[in-house]
């Protein structure tokens, strides 16, 4: 699979704490026979993490990738960054993403409080 191509964008970066926003800006349904189908989603990714970035980006740049999925995910918009992660850790760059983000969310573990 190729990799999408990566430009700067003047977008402003939300989640700064992780330097990585995932949004869906669109999505199509295809049906199959009967009952069954799935949806396509287009994922777009905004980061200013080095790992996604070419020599010829400086160190301050924001850039941007629109992921296409061929594929389809399973599940709905709000489920799309955690089933997307793990439909896409053998595509290329994709891995370093899925990696970089599961590394994250192991030391981040919620704590629930205590009922007395």
């Amino acid at each position: 699979m190729q990799s999408p191509a990566v430009l700067v964008t003047s977008r402003r970066l939300q989640n700064a704490h992780t330097g990585l926003d995932l949004t869906v800006p669109q999505h199509q349904e295809v049906r199959g026979k009967m009952m069954s189908g799935h949806v396509e989603y287009q994922i777009l990714v905004v980061t200013r993490l080095a790992a996604f970035k070419s020599a010829k980006h400086r160190p301050e740049d924001v850039v941007q990738f629109l992921v296409p999925d061929p594929q389809g995910l399973q599940g709905s918009p709000a489920e799309i960054p955690l089933s997307w992660m793990a439909q896409t850790v053998r595509r290329g760059m994709m891995k370093r993403l899925s990696t970089f983000l599961s590394s994250k969310t192991k030391w981040q573990k919620r704590v629930r409080p205590s009922r007395a």
